[in-house]
């Protein structure tokens, strides 16, 4: 029985994915690798290495398939508010707190889809609410929440 490869595109996607996942695994070799309980430095690239290498043999076994999905090609609204939306990020937290910047972080980003603005100043309010909450109140993390205004 011979084997009739379908998508070559697959073939050197997966043939890629696979090399730098054990590239990955070979280059964490040196580091000790430790138990689940006592995970060592070499633990997580080592792992994450033979897990991009799956993925790349599962796009390999996918090179025999004969369907082709069409890609719409990339719109250039939720790129833009999502690249913006983490640069506001980067550029407001350590000046406006952390309250005001995950509120207009996510108010931003919001509009990388179809938002309305009721939905998207709850959701930025309660996102800006739970973060706090989690990072300073329950992790005891020392950010500013507001701005200091003086």
């Amino acid at each position: 029985m011979q084997l009739k490869i379908q998508s070559y595109r697959r073939l050197y996607a997966g043939s890629l994915i696979v090399v730098i996942g054990l590239a990955g695994v070979f280059l964490a070799s040196d580091l000790r690798f430790g138990t689940m309980a006592s995970m060592g430095p070499g633990f997580l690239p080592t792992v994450c290495g033979w897990l991009i290498a799956a993925l790349g043999i599962v796009v390999l076994a996918m090179m025999f398939r004969d369907d082709v999905e069409i890609v719409d090609p990339p719109v250039a609204r939720p790129v833009i508010m999502i690249f913006l939306s983490v640069g506001l990020f980067a550029l407001l937290i350590e000046h406006a707190g952390l309250g005001l910047t995950v509120f207009l972080t996510a108010f931003v980003a919001s509009y990388a889809g179809r938002a309305r603005f009721v939905e998207t100043l709850l959701l930025a309010f309660g996102t800006a609410v739970a973060t706090t909450v989690l990072f300073v109140v329950i992790l005891g993390l020392p950010l500013r929440i507001w701005p200091e205004l003086s």
